[in-house]
């Protein structure tokens, strides 16, 4: 008798906090999925100082950084056009 009389209190609890949450998430859920406008001009003042940088070493000249010539000087500037595409995108909100 006691342990369903303390289940039931602790279903209820549960099911409160459950509740509180859903409301919660339902109240801010949606303001909290735009990205900030400081979050982004921060992010395109990065880019801004990044993108020169990488794409000078990503060239052709083994010389600047071997490591970022062929394959993977071709993966970064990909990087660098789809971190530049998401700033656009969001800049344009």
């Amino acid at each position: 008798m006691l342990y369903r009389a303390t289940m039931r209190r602790t279903s209820l609890r549960v099911t409160h906090v459950l509740a509180l949450m859903l409301l919660a998430l339902a109240v801010c859920g949606c303001k909290s999925l735009r990205v900030s406008d400081t979050y982004v001009q921060a992010d395109r003042a990065t880019f801004d100082v990044v993108d020169p940088v990488v794409r000078a070493l990503a060239d052709e000249d083994p010389t600047n950084d071997p490591d970022l010539t062929g394959p993977n000087g071709t993966a970064v500037l990909l990087m660098l056009d789809s971190w530049r595409m998401r700033l656009e995108a969001a800049e344009e909100k």
